[in-house]
């Protein structure tokens, strides 16, 4: 199945809390997130590296019989048949009262009708199972959810192939009493939830959320469309998306869970499915973990592309990023696979702890938080291009990068670079191309085990124009052509020998010929140079503008 994801958003973030240590030790871009400790070579004062950070990031979920089961049968079912403003019910376990369905035990219930102004209520035991087939089904609640599970272990909702249903609230609930804030969506549940089914459903959460599970909110599959005030899809302790069609408006966040005071819990996983997110806020919001394993997102984001407070891990799938602030930010970022296109009006992807709001509350190139050695972003595989107008890779700690492809263009103004980072930057293996402004520009480390070249220009070159890199028999070790102008270019491949001869070409005209003379050779146009020669006028620290450096090597601070 060829599984996609469709994010439209105004603001993404995916927000994941835990951080838990463990006892550090060299990594090649394992499948955990967990940094090498890495040690400091580089120029200035790096961060001392400590023990490695991972999340308690699910490397999925799991689903139960009764989650994917769709079966039901007619003569074991309640049929419940609505009509406008009552019901006839045939059938044991539910009641018509007071103008709602009251479902008092454990069992599998049929709805098809409408019902103008009325609620669907599961109130069973804290241990029974309630399934839920919507098959053909109007329901609107002016006053409170259309669908209320107030107790149950676990619910069912299968929507019935073939059939169209629409769930929706009204814009002002009544509680009982003033203290009262639940429910809150048009779908709301205080037990788990699951939907499968191929038919269509669409909620409109007019009040706040459109569904909300206080536990599990599992999809298996479906085609849903979830229009809310606030958010769209909420699960306090898991949020989970194996498969099906899933469109979200949402003036808050699009999938959001908020579960960070129980170990394991508060997490989101999507292995696959298509979503089309519209957000105000967040597009995802997951409090303590994330894990996406697949699937194809195209996300336009106002705010974050992708935000996670402490680790976000991405292992395939196609990611494009549109537009947004910045486009990955995490305490922890593993990037293991994936192909991932990044443009951002500030950093592209920005190693940093904490819920930052970004956009909202802060400006570009400002340096909203400390460095930590725990902060890191590892590169192990995939694919990732990145067009941003602040720093390209922005780790407030250590980049290690092992292996994949990693292209960067921008920014283009001097008060930022298109490598920035605190700690270390070791890279062992991949293709590395960074193509950018002067003023702070940074290259790897100089303890990294890969060769590296920096290349400075006395002029910018204009955006376009080819980069080639070719070894001393004129065969092309490697070609770029930045989307942006630029003044600075790292190279880092697995072709760079010590002691080879190299010629660095521009638009087809040789620039400079040279020789590998060490870890990271620094190039301006008349040859081999010395760090913070050729005109380099800043040295940069978390995207701050410093007057009387020059160009650094290893990103430590001043």
């Amino acid at each position: 199945m060829n599984n996609s994801f469709r994010i439209k958003l105004s603001s993404v973030l995916l927000s994941v809390a835990v951080l838990t240590a463990c006892t550090s030790s060299p990594s090649t871009g394992s499948s955990g997130l967990s940094g090498p400790s890495g040690s400091s070579g580089s120029s200035g004062s790096p961060v001392a590296e400590q023990p490695a950070a991972q999340t308690r990031t699910p490397a999925e979920a799991s689903y139960s019989g009764k989650d994917v089961d769709v079966n039901w049968n007619p003569q074991d079912a309640a049929m419940i048949t609505l009509n406008g403003s009552n019901a006839t019910i045939n059938g044991s376990g539910a009641a018509w009262k007071d103008g709602d369905v009251v479902i008092t035990a454990a069992g599998t219930y049929v709805l098809s009708g409408t019902l103008d102004d009325g609620q669907i209520r599961v109130d069973v035991a804290k241990t029974d199972d309630v399934h839920l087939v919507l098959n053909g089904v109007t329901l609107h609640h002016s006053e409170s959810s259309a669908i209320y599970i107030t107790e149950a272990d676990m619910v069912v909702i299968t929507v019935q192939a073939g059939t169209i249903n629409t769930v929706r609230d009204g814009s002002h609930y009544v509680f009982p009493d003033a203290s009262e804030d639940e429910p809150n969506a048009a779908i709301f549940s205080k037990g788990d939830l699951t939907f499968n089914g191929t038919g269509t459903l669409t909620v409109r959460g007019n009040y706040n959320n459109g569904i909300t599970s206080k536990d599990d909110l599992k999809i298996v599959e479906g085609n849903i469309t979830v229009i809310a005030a606030d958010d769209a899809l909420m699960g306090r302790d898991l949020v989970a998306i194996k498969d099906g069609t899933l469109k979200l408006e949402a003036g808050g966040d699009g999938i959001k869970s908020t579960n960070d005071e129980e170990e394991g819990k508060g997490g989101i996983v999507v292995e696959g499915g298509k979503l089309d997110i519209t957000a105000g806020t967040d597009g995802f919001d997951a409090v303590t973990s994330l894990f996406i394993s697949g699937g194809e997102l195209v996300i336009d984001a106002g705010d974050d592309g992708i935000h996670a407070d402490a680790a976000i891990a991405i292992t395939g799938g196609t990611i494009d990023i549109r537009q947004s602030y910045e486009g990955i930010e995490s305490a922890v970022i593993e990037i293991s696979g994936g192909d991932i296109q990044v443009v951002s009006s500030d950093d592209g992807i920005n190693v940093a702890g904490g819920n930052d709001e970004s956009s909202f509350n802060g400006r570009p190139g400002q340096n909203r938080f400390a460095a930590s050695s725990n902060y890191k972003l590892t590169i192990s595989g995939g694919s990732i291009t990145v067009n941003a107008s602040g720093d390209g890779l922005d780790a407030n700690g250590s980049i290690y990068m092992t292996g994949g492809t990693v292209l960067v263009n921008g920014p283009t103004s001097n008060g930022n670079g298109a490598l920035d980072y605190d700690g270390i930057f070791e890279v062992s293996g991949g293709t590395l191309i960074a193509a950018g402004s002067a003023g702070m520009a940074a290259a790897p480390s100089d303890t990294s085990s890969q060769h590296a070249v920096m290349m400075y220009y006395s002029q910018s070159q204009a955006a376009g124009t080819p980069i080639q890199l070719k070894d001393a028999d004129g065969n092309i070790i490697t070609e770029f052509v930045p989307a942006k102008n630029y003044q600075s270019v790292v190279i880092s491949v697995p072709e760079l020998r010590a002691d080879a001869s190299y010629t660095f070409y521009s638009n087809g005209a040789e620039v400079v010929s040279f020789e590998i003379t060490d870890t990271v050779t620094w190039l301006n146009e008349s040859g081999v140079t010395e760090p913070g020669a050729g005109g380099f006028s800043g040295r940069g620290m978390g995207g701050r503008m410093r007057p009387g450096g020059g160009m650094r090597q290893g990103g430590g601070r001043p």
